[in-house]
Order: structure tokens, then sequence, then C-alpha cells
């Protein structure tokens, strides 16, 4: 299942030039951050006793843990402006492994009115000793599979060879 996920979300990178869908928002940026627990936690939790995401979208790998390392996705739009089922896709690779993370979840239904999604790596997930992942990939699309936007850190694919400068 991991590896069929991982070839997804590749394939769905691959033909995300042709088939980007420029009706929906796209990712302008993401900042890559540590997050402790009590970031999250807002006066209205103290009465209430629900997380309030204020105005931005959290997902996690473990919604059970708050601590973690985020993608903060910044979009030139409104998430809501997506279709119910939409999916973010996720490839990691962290320090010290030699396998890639991969992750897939759904956007909230009804999907909020927000510019910022927030992808934690959280509990299991989150690197080791507070390191940064090494590169990583990330993919929004619909259920059917068809990219709407998706952004790549520049370590994720090493460069074409033609791109290189000649060698003497």
């Amino acid at each position: 299942m991991k590896r069929l996920l991982s070839i997804s979300l590749t394939c769905l990178l691959a033909t995300f030039a042709a088939a980007q869908a420029k009706d929906f928002p796209q990712i302008d940026y993401v900042k890559s951050r540590h997050v402790e627990a009590e970031t999250f936690k807002r006066i209205s939790e103290y009465f209430d006793g629900k997380e309030n995401q204020g105005d931005k979208i959290v997902l996690r790998t473990d919604p059970s843990v708050r601590e973690g390392w985020y993608l903060v996705l910044m979009l030139d739009g409104d998430a809501d402006q997506y279709p119910a089922g939409t999916r973010v896709g996720l490839k990691v690779l962290l320090p010290g492994q030699k396998e890639e993370v991969v992750k897939a979840t759904s956007l909230p239904t009804p999907i909020p009115s927000s510019s910022e999604i927030w992808i934690g790596l959280t509990g299991k997930d989150e690197p080791a000793n507070g390191k940064p992942p090494v590169a990583w990939m990330v993919v929004i699309y619909s259920p059917q599979g068809k990219v709407y936007s998706a952004y790549k850190s520049y370590l994720w694919e090493k460069p074409d060879e033609e791109a290189k400068p000649a060698q003497q």
C-alpha cells in the first residue's frame, strides 16, 4: 500500500505540468518548521476542551500529537474552493533514513476558508532530534487523481544531466 501510494504521488507530480488545474488555489510557497504543542493552544480550549485551529487547516500524521515538524502550505486562494474529497499527499525523506515516508489524507469536510494548510509530521513520524526533513514533496489532488497543485523542496530530485555545465 505504501509503495502504491509512493508511485501514485510520483506519477501525479510527473503529470503536474499538463494537468495543473488553474481554477483551484495553487501552492504559492511552503515554510518548514518545528512547532511546539503549546503553539496550538487557544484560550477557547481552556473553556470547551476542543482544539481551535484558528484561520488555518491543520493535518497531522498522528492527530493526537500536536508537537512536530510542519510544512506550512501558503495558497494563493482559499482552500474552500477545492471540492469535497480533495486529498493532500506528502512524500518526505527524513535525516538518517533511506526510505521516504509517504502520507496522504483528505481535507476536512466542510473545507474551511483558509489560505494556509499545515501538514504535521507528528508522533512516531516526527524527525528525530528536531532535525528538519532532508527533502519533501507535497501534492494537492482530487479523489480521481487530478493534480490541483504541487510543490517540492529544492533537494527533492537531482538536476537533469543536461542542465549541468559541461566538464572540461
